[in-house]
């Protein structure tokens, strides 16, 4: 369903798919699990040394919001959130 193994959080993003309209669920440095009308899809978080993780759920969710007010579609929104996050996370806090 998702291109990436079956665990707990792909079944809690397939019950949830089955309630509403459309799922964003993050898992960390893993990536992210999105569903909605054009189906469900993993999108993998783009591997960098992490430094502080401070502010990057706020760079997922701010990068997804723009982009999806831009036009894109919801898998790719949460690409682009989640190459955002990365690079927050790799960045420590006092240097942003």
């Amino acid at each position: 369903m998702f291109g990436a193994p079956s665990d707990d959080v792909s079944e809690v993003v397939k019950i949830l798919s089955a309630l509403v309209t459309s799922v964003v669920l993050t898992d960390g440095s893993r990536g992210a699990y999105v569903s909605d009308e054009s189906g469900a899809h993993f999108v993998p978080a783009t591997p960098v040394d992490a430094v502080d993780t401070t502010g990057a759920g706020d760079s997922f969710a701010g990068t997804l919001a723009a982009r999806l007010v831009a036009g894109s579609t919801l898998a790719e929104a949460a690409a682009s959130a989640s190459a955002a996050a990365s690079a927050t996370v790799a960045v420590a806090r006092s240097d942003r």
